[in-house]
């Protein structure tokens, strides 16, 4: 199934859960299950939103997070490698810069995922043809493939001309962003709404199958 076309019915229908107000992030915006939080953009509002999505990330909660805007899609990326646990699969365009290569944490999380256990895995499939030798020097890539202790846990694929499907990310098939609009750049999140997610992991089997695998140690694409 595309993932445009997952069900509305996957939603989780447990109570909402409210966020204890014994939390140190006073004054951020409460958070409700199945709600949607304002988008906080610059400023002091954006490390409330950074506070809202660990939360959310924390306690699991089927809540809508809008993540369009850049500064927020790499808070929501630095999270989703803080809380992974096994794997983070990414289906992009061409891995835009404004939200892996501008903030190191993005960079330092990933490299810490993958170190903290032997079968974490990062797997991103690209859907615009990119030269390869240029992608390898993205700060976000170059920095994972220096660290010689995880080598063997970045997978690339070139899914370039198999789907036209919007982009999307699951975090171990618990939590998933979703980009409604690319042309508008709206996208949600949501750490709790894992029937979804799972749904969005099984797109990107589809979507990586029978495709390439790329090479980032060289300027071959090998096969899977």
């Amino acid at each position: 199934m595309a993932p445009d076309m997952a069900p509305d019915q996957d939603k989780k229908t447990s109570d909402p859960q409210q966020i204890p107000s014994s939390t140190p992030d006073k004054g951020h915006p409460s958070v409700n299950a199945g709600s949607t939080v304002p988008e906080l953009l610059d400023g002091p509002e954006l490390t409330k939103y950074r506070e809202t999505v660990e939360i959310c990330a924390q306690l699991r909660l089927d809540s809508n997070l809008p993540n369009g805007d850049a500064n927020n899609a790499a808070i929501l990326f630095s999270t989703f490698f803080k809380f992974a646990e096994r794997e983070v699969c990414i289906f992009t365009g061409q891995l835009f810069g404004g939200v892996f290569d501008v903030r190191p944490d993005v960079g330092k999380r990933a490299i810490d995922f993958l170190r903290k256990d032997s079968n974490n895995v990062l797997r991103i499939a690209v859907s615009d043809k990119v030269d390869l030798s240029m992608f390898r020097k993205k700060p976000f890539i170059a920095g994972i493939l220096k660290e010689d202790d995880i080598k063997g846990r970045l997978f690339v694929y070139d899914v370039s001309g198999k789907t036209s499907s919007n982009h999307f990310s699951v975090m171990d098939e618990v939590a998933f962003r979703y980009e409604t609009s690319h042309v508008q750049k709206h996208a949600i999140a949501n750490f709790g709404n894992s029937n979804k997610a799972e749904q969005y992991y099984r797109d990107f089997e589809s979507i990586i199958r029978d495709t390439q695998k790329m090479n980032l140690e060289s300027s071959m694409a090998l096969p899977l």
